[in-house]
């Protein structure tokens, strides 16, 4: 889904969000419907994934940073990473790969945040 989100084939990746299963099909529907600007729709299967059990602190930052709202998702991000030092959390390790991070890349706590978590620049 993320690669057909940055080919600009926002409909397409509606329609694979769609049938994956169970809280990530939640998170693809907020990230999805956002892109195609159906705000109410999007916030909605934000608002389910955030009560369940699925919603970690990483996969809401990527949803964040894909909205345009860095603070928010550097935010989740921090609260992660906290999170990471005593469970499991392996999403973060991708932090420099992972298509949803690419707009935060450009931030200065961006890097920052790499720094912090000892990966090479």
């Amino acid at each position: 889904m993320f690669i057909l989100l940055a080919e600009g084939r926002t409909e397409e990746a509606l329609r694979e969000g769609s049938r994956e299963p169970g809280d990530s099909r939640l998170m693809a529907l907020a990230i999805a419907e956002f892109a195609l600007g159906h705000r109410a729709r999007a916030d909605t299967a934000l608002a389910q994934f955030q009560r369940s059990q699925g919603a970690v602190k990483s996969f809401l930052s990527m949803i964040y940073a894909l909205r345009g709202d860095p603070d928010r998702a550097f935010t989740l991000l921090d609260e992660a990473f906290q999170y990471s030092k005593t469970h499991v959390d392996t999403n973060l390790c991708f932090i420099k790969s992972y298509l949803p991070w690419q707009p935060l890349r450009s931030q200065p706590r961006y890097k920052a945040f790499v720094h912090k978590m000892n990966l090479p620049e």
